[in-house]
């Protein structure tokens, strides 16, 4: 009977794993990872950073955040929430890992980088925001190489309310 309920047991487990893995929010394999220091953010897509010694303004590929003002000057309140997010995550001095796009600057001379928490480089804080619900997925080429992560991120993020997708 033992022999039984320990059988049972280890299925149990081996589903649970198995169901786990199956389930996880898919992650991209980022190439040429560079490690930068967070200065401070400037907005729910853009940090102030530095890079190979030098201070640069980070755009995050593949996303568009709210912006923190509107065009006549009002606060934007989702521009306000989206970005105190990025600031709890990378306050002053936080080490990341960027892995720069194919395009590695914008025409307003921002390097242009995928964003990693961690140097394995195995989660994305771009893939986040469109996760969480707080940024809209912004392709501009050649830096597609992760569109379809974020168009699948994005559906997922409206189909349960993520986010500003609650509204």
């Amino acid at each position: 009977m033992k022999r039984v309920i320990v059988l049972v047991i280890l299925i149990l487990i081996a589903i649970g794993v198995t169901t786990w893995y199956y389930q996880r929010p898919e992650q991209p394999v980022a190439e040429n990872v560079t490690e930068a220091v967070v200065n401070f953010v400037i907005d729910g897509d853009t940090l102030n950073i530095t890079y190979e010694g030098q201070e640069e303004e980070l755009r995050l590929i593949g996303i568009d955040a709210p912006e923190r003002y509107n065009e006549d000057g009002s606060s934007n309140e989702n521009g306000r929430i989206v970005q105190d997010y990025v600031k709890q995550a990378f306050p002053k001095d936080t080490v990341i890992y960027i892995e720069p796009g194919e395009q590695q600057r914008d025409k307003y001379g921002r390097l242009l980088g995928y964003v990693y928490r961690d140097k394995a480089a195995t989660d994305m804080f771009n893939l986040e925001l469109v996760e969480m619900g707080y940024a809209e997925v912004l392709t501009i080429g050649p830096n597609d190489k992760y569109e379809d992560m974020f168009i699948r991120a994005r559906q997922k993020a409206k189909q349960e309310g993520a986010g500003f997708w609650k509204e």
